[in-house]
């Protein structure tokens, strides 16, 4: 089917069967009898809270706004909220990379926590791979931004996303949407729900979405870039009371999307292919390289101009399943106590295949095998008197990443110079098991002071341990291995190592009601990010050691409120941001050879601002206006090294061997993101165009 001019069709059938049990509550209305907005209510402190009571940058969209913007996957959110960037590793929704208000970190491995933390159902995402989910039959999402370091699972440094799904209900429930859209592409949301028997209910829901082949392979004449997502929930809930709650949670699903491909531009001037003397491009050495102007090392030049075709001898693609539950109890104590309980367990195992060298040749193809598995579990114990309301509890999770990186270079020089490790004609690959235990105590409680002067207090104590075993070795015959003397399992290392934190983070905040719609506070807050291990191919020792805990202190100023009588909502706040040990993502040349990547920490402030207004129909929010101030940095740890790909945190360069390896070159970030991340001057030549991805969904003129 031809590619269509944006969205042709949107076809929502909406269905409501059997008469509510209980009469609905009626709509708020003004002195003048019209009806008012509905408030968002979030439970972005652990309690519900109307949204615009809540004294901390929080923004919140419910599922009927995601809807009519057909939002569906997690990287779709950078457009609703401002100081918000998430965008995925390979093209697509896999492995986001989410920066909040500057902070973020730009490294693709598995094992990576995200300075960010993903939540759905209450239930923390541990990897990058798992975040890759669908959207669907959400309730609402809630996006709370600054460390979260008192009140949810796992301690992060930018903040913390969490995804509510619509439960199960007292009255019968249908919900079917299907959409037609360019590019051929499907998708289809389902509900079902209501009553079992007595005080108990069912939901069931799920996803399809399939099709968006956008991408052009010129070599195979076929396309590519599309979406193929299947996935579903069930929940079971039993009320004994008003009060009480138990819910089952059980979940799964499969992608098998494509990954975006890559645009190539190569690092060799022309001349090669005349006088077979390779010389560098100068368009690529001023950092100013397109496709078409320089060539790889056997050739290839993509000058068709076409930033949505190429010539591809692979298809990249992702090979994702995950299976999952959780069970929350919630009851009702004596002495108006409430003890909350979430116990989870998450499954995912997946291949990502890619297609790194953008070209008809086989330069660099690169294969990504990762299995995660999580359990957590979490017990809150809430009160409420008349001045104080307050929350404690513990949090107790365990996971386990198997992964398996395996790179295969050069293998168009294969016939010619057979298997050479030091020209990086070789098939390396690394596996890795990394166990994580993670502990932690919290507590934190909202003070009443007066009719208008209210404080919070929060505390947390974490305990984290992580180990980590990894071997790199070569793919290859036993007769080569020995040719080039090396082990008859091509192992070039093997070695494990473990790292250890503890760490008490604390937060303190005043806030004062100006009015009963206009609230101001002030907060000031720590958060802390664990300290990690080489996720990529390590070939020495000392690319192993740990890096440390990335740690921040964070002050803000906010005021938030609504006008028109609740129908625009606004909010502003202003934070400076003083990190130790940034951790910072980074690709360097190691010693002549190839690029390499390196995480190292810095000292970083931060002094940004945030404004936003936003009304309560679905329009989008407006970009923030951000200044960043740097000071020179130190180098404090670095780690790990493998083929690049990336430029450094939050302004991502795409990188990527453009088949010419063998001549040594430096990869490093942009102007403009060295300025704003504090790196320090380069020397030598800089080349910081390497292979770009495709826009998704844009539309031919």
């Amino acid at each position: 089917m031809e590619h269509w001019q944006g969205t042709l069709v949107t076809l929502v059938i909406l269905t409501a069967l059997a008469a509510s049990s209980r009469a609905k509550e009626p709509k708020p209305a003004d002195a003048r009898g019209a009806a008012l907005p509905e408030q968002i209510t979030v439970t972005a402190q652990r309690r519900e809270q109307p949204l615009d009571e809540v004294p901390a940058t929080v923004s919140a969209f419910d599922g009927a706004e995601l809807r009519a913007r057909a939002l569906r996957e997690l990287n779709q959110l950078e457009g609703l909220t401002p100081n918000l960037k998430i965008q995925g590793a390979y093209g697509n929704a896999s492995n986001p990379l989410i920066t909040i208000r500057g902070v973020g970190l730009d490294d693709f491995s598995d094992n990576t926590s995200s300075p960010a933390g993903v939540y759905v159902d209450d239930v923390y995402l541990v990897a990058p791979p798992t975040l890759a989910f669908g959207l669907f039959d959400v309730e609402r999402v809630e996006l709370l931004k600054g460390p979260q370091g008192t009140l949810y699972g796992r301690n992060t440094t930018a903040g913390a996303i969490q995804f509510v799904s619509r439960r199960p209900s007292a009255d019968f429930e249908s919900h079917f949407s299907a959409t037609l859209e360019s590019f051929s592409r499907t998708t289809y949301e389902a509900a079902l729900g209501g009553p079992l028997a007595q005080n108990w209910s069912v939901r069931l829901s799920a996803l399809g979405d399939y099709g968006g082949d956008y991408n052009d392979n010129d070599l195979s004449d076929s396309q590519s870039g599309g979406q193929r997502r299947t996935a579903g929930r069930l929940q079971l809930q039993y009320l004994p009371n008003e009060s009480s709650e138990l819910l089952l949670n059980l979940h799964g699903g499969h992608d098998a999307s494509d990954l975006g491909q890559y645009q190539s531009v190569g690092l060799l001037e022309a001349s090669v292919l005349t006088t077979g003397v390779p010389v560098p491009c100068a368009s690529a050495l001023r950092g100013k390289a397109q496709p078409g102007d320089c060539v790889d090392l056997l050739g290839f030049r993509d000058d068709d101009g076409d930033d949505q075709a190429g010539r591809y001898n692979r298809r990249g693609r992702l090979d994702y399943d995950n299976i999952g539950g959780s069970f929350r109890a919630r009851l009702e104590l004596p002495g108006e106590l409430s003890l909350t309980s979430i116990s989870a367990i998450e499954r995912f195992g997946g291949l990502r295949r890619e297609e790194a060298d953008a070209s008809p040749n086989q330069l660099l193809e690169a294969d990504y095998d990762v299995d995660v598995e999580q359990i957590s579990q979490e017990l809150r114990l809430a009160g409420k008197t008349d001045a104080i309301d307050w929350i404690t509890g513990l949090f107790a999770g365990s996971d386990q990443i198997q992964a398996k990186t395996t790179l295969d270079l050069l293998r168009d020089l294969r016939p010619l110079l057979g298997f050479h490790p030091e020209l990086l004609v070789a098939t390396p690959r690394n596996q890795y098991d990394q166990d994580t235990l993670a502990l932690a105590a919290f507590a934190h409680a909202n003070l009443e002071l007066s009719d208008r002067w209210s404080s919070q207090l929060g505390l947390r104590y974490s305990i984290e341990r992580r180990d980590f075993s990894t071997r790199t070795a070569f793919i290859e015959d036993v007769s080569a291995l020995r040719a080039a003397m090396l082990p008859h399992d091509g192992t070039v290392l093997q070695a494990s190592r473990e790292f250890d934190t503890r760490k008490l983070t604390w937060s303190a905040g005043l806030s004062y009601q100006i009015q009963p719609d206009t609230l101001a506070y002030a907060t000031v807050s720590t958060g802390f990010r664990s300290g990690g291990f080489n996720g990529g191919v390590p070939l020495t020792a000392e690319e192993l050691e740990p890096y440390d805990d990335e740690e921040l202190l964070a002050f803000e100023l906010g005021l938030k409120g609504s006008v028109a009588r609740g129908r625009i909502a606004y909010s502003a706040a202003v934070f400076h941001y003083d990190f130790r040990n940034l951790q910072v993502f980074d690709i360097v040349n190691d010693a002549g050879g190839a690029p390499v990547q390196v995480l190292t920490c810095r000292q970083r402030h931060v002094w940004p601002r945030r404004q936003s207004v936003r009304s309560r129909d679905p329009e989008p929010a407006p970009e923030s206006r951000t200044r960043t101030a740097s000071r020179p940095v130190r180098r404090c740890s670095h780690q790990w090294s493998r083929p690049g790909r990336q430029g450094c945190a939050e302004r991502s360069t795409r990188l990527a061997h453009d088949g010419s390896p063998l001549r040594p070159r430096v990869w490093e970030c942009p102007d403009s993101a060295r300025d704003r991340w504090g790196l320090p001057e380069s020397r030598g030549p800089r080349v910081h165009s390497g292979l770009t991805r495709d826009p998704r969904y844009r539309v031919r003129g």
